[in-house]
């Protein structure tokens, strides 16, 4: 295992600070300089950034130890990123013993996804290591019933919640004895109980942990605009994205007939779930009765999700999903799906992805979950899927704990998550990629032993699972030549965009460079000149990172709730930068000085519409012949006069 470590570190140090700082980077790189400047992570504008304050102070550290640079910055994300290979051996070899576990450790050092995020300045692997740690302690308290474990899970649970808001989804785990038919009573009572602290554990971080720290900092001067706050629930908690009813309602009031085949359809398919219930036991039809009524108002992906928990609670085995009880819901299932389809699509124009959301996307696991996995990870997400299958038939007939804890380890948070509106981003779901990875693993190796036992090499059967993993891994398209990518990348170097920090398709493809244009005016530039800039909230905090200051920058209306008034002026929450909303303003240059405009050519082009288009036309115009251009080929730098 010492090795494997090793070569997972090479792989996440080795040119690590090559490249400049891109997307959030640059916010982690402003929040060190204020813990160096003030002991406190003070943002150049007097706010404190109070996202993930361990990690920034890790990073602090790493700072004060080599300097602060790109190294840095990036070295406590890449350590921790070795440390989910060690995580990932553990939770593997606990559920399925060693085999497995290397394999699965295997994997995830070499994967190119972890590699990206790993030599990226931001905490995704530190919420990785300390969601998988929460996850192993778990397992080893509630299915193995060694209950001091339950202290691991704590403190893996309270670094989980310093790092990201995601932790919440903690509690799902919590939930899993419930759907252990073997569990006592006792233990279901102790795991629900225990969603209890952890709920005033995430709250207390919000509401008490981030207010005090904020406290610390001196009076900035900034005042909140009158822009709306975003909507939270009790305690800070998200509210649900509920589903779109308006086409039900509009069906009802407008087709009158069509609302009652669907009511009719649902009758009689209720009678028939009565009726043809095997057991007798009335338990058994509560599900697909609640399934039927998802289907009757067009929550196809919920109805699914609900014939799952249905098997799950009263299965024996996959035929399970053929129980008379279930017939007449795939039966009336089947006819709803065509009529909402016909009506919805109908509604809106035939547009296909409109459809499928509007009947599939509620939990919405499409866009959450299986977007990124079917354009990035196609193997990866076909073989998981089988052997997801595989594993959920052998825990049906077995019971095996296991299996239950780790597909509902994935399934759990996945839809639980999909409930709330977010940003669709790969790496939200980055945090789940090593118990995916050791489903990929057990996958392999249970089709390892099943061809060596086919071939007669039972007696080499860790030379068949040796080449079963080298081909699966290559086949995954997540290790081999894409392993190296990001360790040889220069600014002008394609990168995959669903493994990209960014999935921002415009700035996704390629490692932008604002390092060498802000080093150019900082060399260039007078006391006396003014550093203007266009960019997007991202980019604004990476320029000030490199350049020390910004004294005006481009902005929108729609970026209200990222702006602040001081003296009177707008300025941005982050930098402290002037924001000014007309080009013409951005680069008027002082008495006696220069104005140097740094900008990029995507964020002023016709493709991306982040600023309105007379805007960005208007820039276009102003900005003229690039003075200096970046390495990348996109950014620049003008200077005026």
């Amino acid at each position: 295992m010492g090795m494997l470590l090793v070569v997972a570190a090479m792989l996440r140090v080795w040119r690590l600070g090559a490249l400049g700082l891109e997307v959030d980077e640059g916010i982690q790189g402003l929040t060190v300089q204020g813990w160096l400047r003030t002991g406190l992570p003070l943002l150049p504008s007097g706010l404190v950034y109070q996202r993930a304050v361990p990690f920034s102070g890790l990073q602090a550290i790493s700072a004060w130890a080599f300097g602060l640079d790109e190294f840095a910055l990036r070295l406590p994300a890449a350590l921790l990123g070795v440390a989910a290979v060690a995580v990932t051996f553990a939770t593997a070899r606990a559920l399925f013993g060693h085999r497995v576990a290397w394999v699965a450790a295997v994997f995830i050092a070499l994967s190119a996804w972890e590699l990206e995020l790993s030599r990226y300045a931001r905490f995704y692997t530190a919420f990785q290591v300390a969601w998988g740690l929460a996850f192993l302690c778990l397992f080893r308290a509630l299915a193995q019933g060694r209950g001091r474990y339950w202290w691991g899970f704590a403190a893996a649970a309270i670094a989980a919640i310093s790092v990201h808001e995601l932790s919440v989804l903690l509690a799902t785990y919590l939930l899993l004895p419930l759907f252990d038919r073997h569990a006592s009573w006792r233990l279901r009572a102790v795991a629900l109980a225990a969603v209890i602290p952890l709920g005033i554990l995430w709250i207390g971080a919000r509401r008490l942990v981030a207010p005090f720290i904020a406290g610390l900092a001196p009076p900035h001067g900034l005042e909140t605009l009158t822009a709306e706050a975003p909507a939270r629930g009790f305690g800070g908690f998200p509210i649900m994205r509920l589903p779109g009813f308006a086409p039900a309602a509009e069906m009802v009031s407008e087709r009158p007939v069509t609302a009652g085949v669907i009511l009719l359809v649902s009758i009689v398919a209720a009678a028939l779930i009565a009726l043809w219930r095997g057991s007798g036991d009335r338990r058994t039809i509560i599900l697909p009765l609640v399934a039927l009524a998802f289907g009757a108002a067009h929550l196809f992906a919920a109805a699914g999700l609900a014939i799952l928990v249905h098997v799950v609670w009263f299965g024996t085995s996959l035929r399970s999903f053929g129980s008379r009880v279930l017939l007449p819901v795939y039966a009336a299932l089947g006819l709803l799906l065509a009529l909402w389809a016909a009506i919805l699509s109908g509604q809106l124009d035939g547009d296909l992805k409109s459809l499928t959301l509007a009947l599939f996307g509620f939990p919405n696991l499409l866009q959450h979950f299986f977007y990124w996995f079917v354009l990035g990870w196609p193997v990866f997400l076909i073989v998981t899927v089988i052997g997801g299958i595989v594993m959920f038939d052998r825990f049906l007939r077995t019971g095996d704990r296991s299996m239950l804890y780790l597909l509902g380890g994935i399934i759990g948070p996945v839809t639980v998550a999909s409930a709330y509106h977010s940003f669709f981003e790969s790496r939200y779901v980055f945090h789940l990629y090593p118990l995916l990875a050791i489903l990929f693993a057990w996958s392999l190796t249970r089709g390892a032993e099943a061809i060596a036992g086919s071939l007669g090499m039972a007696h080499r059967s860790r030379l068949v699972l040796a080449a079963v993993a080298t081909m699966g891994f290559i086949a995954s398209a997540d290790v081999g030549s894409r392993t190296w990518a990001p360790l040889v990348r220069t600014h002008a170097s394609p990168r995959d965009p669903m493994r990209s920090v960014i999935s921002w398709r415009a700035y996704a493809g390629f490692h932008q460079d604002h390092q060498a244009p802000s080093r150019f005016v900082d060399a260039n530039a007078s006391d006396g000149d003014r550093v203007a800039v266009v960019a997007t909230l991202h980019q604004l905090a990476v320029y000030a990172f490199y350049l020390g200051r910004i004294d005006v920058s481009l902005a929108t209306a729609e970026d209200a709730d990222h702006h602040r008034l001081r003296n009177g002026r707008i300025v941005e929450r982050t930098t402290g930068s002037e924001v000014v909303f007309d080009p013409e303003e951005l680069v008027q240059a002082p008495e006696g000085g220069t104005t140097w405009l740094l900008a990029d050519e995507i964020l002023l082009s016709n493709d991306v519409e982040v600023l309105p288009a007379q805007v960005r036309s208007d820039a276009r115009e102003i900005a003229g012949e690039a003075t200096y251009r970046g390495r990348d080929g996109v950014t620049f730098v003008r200077r005026f006069p």
